[in-house]
């Protein structure tokens, strides 16, 4: 495994590297955080049983949406604008979520959405009976070493799904670093092999819509950028976590 002195730090329109004061937000690399690690993690301690069925007694097309749908972007939600456009979401962007129509069947479509990840904060909240971060914290932050993380909260107080989080670049190249070595850490299975190949596995339908203009250049994971030997988490600015296990480097 390669050690942190071997790391490729491939992040672009960074200078100052592995400084705390290098601490800045890591826009939708945080869907990687929160929607892989503890969405995942949470699968793995058991509070979530499966990735199967979020909704009971609501619309027929609500009721046929898995958690593994909204990990894959193919949940069919429909806000009437392409997301990456939409304005800012007052109030709860998890209840904005689900209170938005379901125009596209599950899985049918494909939409790059940053707001239905909040659903899977809430879901946490509530089956763990911690706060999302406390939850974070506890699981995965204070494990690989990293100490109270800023993260952006909606105005009911949950943290953003899909953005928000703030981390230094030693930090992003922590959970590049995890992946890599298949979720051990210091000899400590913070994340099950299984997930990890799982999670980094393509997973879009081969007959899938692509409704607007963002899409894959190749394929997707539960919220990873996947490509031909190497995966990627991806921020609005050019921050980049490239795990490349093929040749042992992050």
């Amino acid at each position: 495994m390669s050690s942190f002195v071997d790391i490729l730090l491939s992040f672009r329109s960074q200078k100052e590297f592995f400084r705390k004061k290098d601490e800045r937000e890591s826009f939708s690399l945080g869907k990687n955080k929160e929607s892989i690690e503890f969405k995942t993690l949470s699968v793995q301690h058991g509070q979530i049983k499966s990735l199967g069925y979020i909704f009971e007694n609501d619309s027929p097309e609500k009721q046929n949406i898995t958690i593994k749908h909204i990990l894959t972007m193919t949940s069919g939600f429909d806000y009437g604008v392409d997301p990456t456009l939409a304005p800012p979401v007052e109030g709860s962007v998890a209840l904005h979520v689900l209170n938005s129509p379901v125009s596209r069947e599950p899985g049918t479509s494909w939409v790059y959405d940053s707001q239905a990840p909040s659903i899977l904060n809430r879901i946490i909240e509530l089956q763990s009976n911690m706060s999302f971060l406390d939850y974070a914290n506890s699981t995965l932050f204070h494990p690989l070493g990293i100490e109270n993380p800023r993260w952006g909260t909606d105005d009911s107080g949950l943290a953003y799904g899909g953005f928000g989080l703030y981390l230094t670049s030693r930090e992003m190249a922590k959970f590049g670093q995890l992946f890599l070595q298949e979720g051990v850490w210091e000899g400590e299975q913070l994340i099950s092999k299984e997930w990890v190949q799982e999670s980094t596995s393509g997973h879009i339908p081969d007959s899938v819509d692509f409704v607007y203009s963002v899409k894959p250049s190749g394929d997707y994971g539960y919220l990873w950028w996947i490509h031909d030997g190497f995966y990627i988490a991806s921020g609005l600015h050019g921050q980049r976590i490239i795990v490349n296990p093929e040749n042992d480097y992050v």
